[in-house]
């Protein structure tokens, strides 16, 4: 009866305000039909048609087609609405001579998009990079964000092909990784796809929509206090008196008859902790927030767009307040975050006797795929110790050791033939050695070059960046001189591209070669390997090439 009357609240308050919202849940997303998507893009369509940011289910019949400045328009209007519940007012239906429709007119007056001249719009042309880039500043500006954080100094190389124009939009998605291209070009030029921009958007969204209301009155923390707090569907009445911390549980039945400090709506459960500062809970999506009291501050889980069936609170030793959160996924993997949501790693128990442990080796050197933590290698040869950076050195076995990225039964995971590999590391000596990183492996055993795949590493004797590939035998590609002498106990970046037809690599941000990547096509293992070099490994990603 209660969450009719709110519902019956609620609606009145969105009438009176001129805004209908037409709320879609999960369920509902995942039943709409998402044509020719990108297996990196579906979650996140989902993710976008749950926050209102795709209304019309026509948009997506083609997720890869260029979007078209029209259909931009109107979600960057939707965005608004979302962010602002309220629905603005249109320009009037002559301000273009090929176009009346209303979000355009909205988006016009909102100052988000202007004419292509001549009192003419251009509804179906495609929207280019650094176009998006400008309208989504306009958009956030629109919604009342003064944005400053941007110098206007572009970081990518192809900064020259930004039109003058641009710079300022382009800074602002670059800065924020809301687009990033390849993450040394940004292809300003290019066109974008409904599925970029869809993502692109919701990701503005999730920046800039505050999704924690808290209304507090005349509140005496020592005596206790009382607060109304909303979280997109979830409405949460606490009236604190006992000085006593509440936490929202999954797995525990929750009657608000039984405990009349709260009232909850859409939440399943609750048990009360040590500390009277802070309310924790978990939207009906998996989203797990915690609002603290005094320092009106709030954080959220929102890994893989807010799924999680669980949590537990640490509540005592050297990690107290850390979150152990149970993720939604079909293995049912425990995460542990800090007291802020950064994520720490994996963990093996929500036991609170035992996690300690646990998140300590968490802390250890982990390899990031696809932003997934690893922290277990197949190794083929070689000295290993793996604690902050993960130290490799040959020993008897071979003098080229290897250690590709493995699932915790010491499995190598199987990648994509393209991707953007990456590693900061530094050498421990200057003698003739080289060290770096393997990708697109397929076979591998102990031994020199015992392995079928691409190497690319960095010699500090000749001060040398390398590429080549093996088939149990070492052949060379290219070998190019670097700018500088290679130091040891220095922190070097070694970025490798594998697009396309080409591979381009890149040491310290500079580009030093581009070599053809046509002899292994192929999907297959990554990690790291050296020569002869005792290297410390600092970190290690591989990710899918962006967009």
């Amino acid at each position: 009866m209660k969450k009719k009357v709110l519902s019956l609240v609620v609606v009145l308050m969105l009438l009176m305000s001129g805004f209908t919202s037409f709320a879609i849940t999960k369920g509902e997303a995942r039943g709409w039909y998402y044509g020719n998507v990108s297996s990196w893009a579906k979650e996140e369509l989902i993710d976008a048609v749950t926050n209102g940011i795709v209304m019309d289910s026509a948009l997506l019949n083609d997720c890869k087609k260029n979007i078209t400045r029209q259909e931009f328009a109107t979600l960057a209007v939707n965005l608004y609405r979302a962010v602002k519940k309220e629905d603005p007012a249109p320009a009037p239906a002559s301000t273009f001579s090929d176009t009346t429709d209303v979000s355009v007119r909205i988006a016009y007056n909102l100052g988000i998009i202007n004419g292509v001249g001549n009192g003419k719009f251009a509804p179906d042309s495609s929207v280019t990079r650094e176009q998006m880039g400008v309208m989504m500043l306009n958009a956030v500006s629109a919604l009342g964000v003064d944005y400053n954080r941007g110098d206007g100094t572009l970081a990518m190389t192809d900064k020259g092909s930004v039109a003058s124009w641009a710079v300022r939009g382009v800074d602002f998605v670059y800065e924020n990784d809301f687009m990033k291209g390849d993450g040394i070009k940004f292809n300003p030029k290019s066109t974008t796809s409904v599925e970029q921009a869809v993502a692109i958007a919701n990701r503005v969204y999730k920046k800039y929509a505050k999704p924690v209301v808290v209304i507090t009155e005349n509140n005496n923390y020592a005596k206790g206090y009382t607060a109304n707090i909303e979280s997109d569907g979830v409405y949460v009445t606490f009236n604190n008196t006992g000085n006593k911390e509440a936490v929202l549980k999954y797995g525990e039945e929750f009657n608000p008859e039984n405990d009349s400090r709260m009232k909850v709506f859409k939440a399943s459960s609750t048990y009360v902790a040590n500390d009277y500062r802070k309310i924790y809970f978990m939207d009906e999506d998996g989203r797990i927030i915690s609002y603290d009291f005094k320092t009106k501050e709030y954080h959220n889980y929102e890994k893989d767009f807010g799924f999680a069936n669980g949590y537990t609170i640490v509540e005592k030793g050297k990690y107290k307040g850390y979150y152990v959160v149970r993720e939604k996924s079909t293995n049912g993997d425990m995460i542990a975050y800090d007291t802020k949501f950064k994520e720490v790693g994996p963990v093996y128990t929500m036991d609170q006797y035992s996690v300690e442990g646990y998140i300590t080796e968490a802390y250890k050197f982990n390899f990031e795929v696809d932003g997934e933590k690893y922290y277990r290698m197949a190794k083929y040869g070689g000295d290993w110790d793996q604690e902050k950076t993960l130290r490799m050195r040959p020993d008897s076995s071979s003098d080229g050791p290897m250690a590709l990225v493995a699932n915790i039964f010491d499995k190598p995971i199987l990648y994509n033939y393209s991707g953007i590999y990456e590693v900061t590391m530094k050498f421990n000596n200057e003698n003739r050695s080289n060290a770096g990183i393997v990708f697109n492996v397929t076979r591998a055993s102990v031994g020199n070059d015992q392995y079928t795949g691409y190497y690319v590493g960095i010699d500090p004797e000749k001060n040398t960046v390398l590429a080549g590939w093996t088939n149990y035998k070492w052949n060379i590609l290219k070998e190019v001189q670097l700018d500088f002498d290679v130091k040891k106990g220095k922190s070097y970046d070694l970025r490798v591209v594998n697009a396309g037809d080409m591979m381009n690599i890149y040491v310290d941000g500079k580009n030093y070669m581009a070599v053809d990547n046509s002899m292994l096509k192929v999907n297959g293992y990554v990690g790291v390997r050296g020569w002869k070099a005792d290297v410390d490994y600092e970190s290690f990603s591989a990710k899918e090439v962006p967009y």
